[in-house]
């Protein structure tokens, strides 16, 4: 007998876990359900957020404590932001226009404006480091 989650539909048919997602992840079968299934299935799929924060919170805290999982790890990335000051967006402004409010990264504006841009953002890019979880 297998440890393995299923779900026993209202016929009785019993589906794995990953048949269910695999239907899940299906635009077509999604299509296929009638108005009052897609909203059952909103309905659960709401219920279901709250409990997996918080096992996705547990987890973190038991890495960040130093556990170790097989298929799981800790991995730090680093985020570049803008500073978003009245200064800085009149600077821009003045100097790239509206088009520089609707790219909000770095990378963004350096596609849009060029290299060019990158004198710019050295004196107002913001790093910090964060830590984020990796499924193997």
């Amino acid at each position: 007998m297998s440890n393995e989650l299923q779900i026993v539909d209202t016929n009785g048919e019993v589906l794995s876990i990953d048949n269910v997602i695999t239907k899940l992840n299906d635009k077509a079968y999604l299509a296929s359900l009638a108005d009052e299934q897609i909203e059952q299935l909103a309905y659960i799929v709401q219920s279901i957020k709250s409990p997996t924060k918080k096992i996705d919170d547990e987890l973190k805290t038991r890495l960040v404590k130093g556990n170790q999982f097989n298929h799981i790890s800790l991995t730090e990335y680093q985020r570049t932001t803008i500073k978003d000051t009245e200064e800085n967006r009149n600077t821009f402004y003045k100097k790239y226009g509206l088009d520089a409010f609707v790219f909000r990264t770095p990378a963004q504006l350096k596609k849009k404006f060029g290299e060019s841009i990158q004198d710019d953002l050295d004196k107002v890019i913001v790093c910090s480091t964060q830590n984020r979880v990796k499924y193997d």
